[in-house]
């Protein structure tokens, strides 16, 4: 086993670009963020995608010395990071689309 080489550090890499993004889309939508965070839904499903993201990584770093040349564990860290991006854009959009009453939008058009 001289010969073999640890992924840990390709699951580090990954982990820390992954959370880098996810830190720069936060940012990016920075401007909802505390209408956001007041939303028990919102904490809600950001809460359980990010257990399930903590779990892919901890899945990852698991087998990452394994002995199985398997990318799989480092795509569910990847793509549970793009569930969240999603989620966290969509939801700035739609909070973007929201009347309120007296605006523009509800007055009434004859």
């Amino acid at each position: 086993m001289a010969n073999s080489k640890s992924d840990k550090t390709l699951v580090t890499k990954v982990l820390i670009f992954c959370i880098l993004v996810m830190i720069g889309w936060q940012w990016a939508f920075v401007h909802f963020s505390a209408a956001n965070y007041a939303s028990r839904v919102y904490l809600g499903i950001i809460g359980v995608s990010f257990a399930a993201f903590i779990y892919a990584v901890y899945n990852a770093y698991k087998q990452a010395d394994s002995g199985t040349k398997d990318n799989s564990s480092r795509g569910w860290v990847i793509g549970i990071t793009v569930v969240i991006l999603l989620f966290i854009g969509i939801w700035a959009a739609g909070a973007n689309e929201t009347v309120k009453p007296g605006s523009p939008q509800m007055e009434d058009v004859r």
